[in-house]
């Protein structure tokens, strides 16, 4: 089962959000001594907008999880992040901002298979920006770059699709995207 809950609201020029989830796996049968797979994740963020097209925000995120790859199945740990953004536009062109880290996995019950608690922290910078050509076009441009510690592998990935080389997950690989494109809404 899983399951979510979002509360958010604008007062004025400010944004906050709340979000939960859960999820409990089911039991797996012939293999009763591996622990069905529970987690939970809290998500909290705020945003300021200081004038339009410009604005700065704030997220927290913690998860809670027995199953992180790495640690032995059952093993509960859990994580805390968070992530500063900032956007500005000037005329037609609008630059951003990000950065965010994760600490280190806490709680673990030392039973771990290929990494430790420790070392686990991950850092992520981002730069880039827009080109407005209408309300509905524009151009973009982007630096996005993730620094691992020994035993983190975050990604930017989708659909099983990894943007380092090699078997995932590549504990310490520091990847890195450079994207440029076009948008358009139809």
């Amino acid at each position: 089962s899983i399951w979510g809950a979002t509360v958010r609201g604008t007062w004025g020029p400010f944004y906050a959000q709340v979000d939960y989830a859960d999820v409990t796996g089911n039991t797996q049968k012939g293999l009763a001594a591996l622990p069905r797979i529970e987690g939970n994740a809290w998500k909290v963020g705020g945003s300021w907008g200081y004038m339009p097209g410009a604005r700065v925000g704030l997220i927290w995120v913690r998860s809670e999880s027995n199953a992180v790859t790495g640690l032995a199945r059952g093993d509960d740990s859990n994580q805390q992040a968070w992530t500063v953004n900032w956007e500005h536009t000037f005329g037609n062109f609008q630059v951003m901002a990000q950065y965010g880290q994760t600490g280190d996995l806490k709680e673990c019950d030392g039973a771990s298979l290929t990494i430790s608690c420790s070392d686990s922290k991950a850092r992520g910078y981002m730069i880039g920006g827009r080109y407005f050509l209408s309300k509905r076009t524009w151009l973009f441009a982007s630096y996005n770059m993730v620094d691992n510690k020994s035993n983190n592998f975050a990604d930017y990935n989708g659909g099983a699709q990894t943007s380092v080389s090699g078997a995932p997950p590549l504990y310490g690989a520091d990847p890195e995207i450079w994207a440029l494109g076009i948008f358009h809404q139809f």
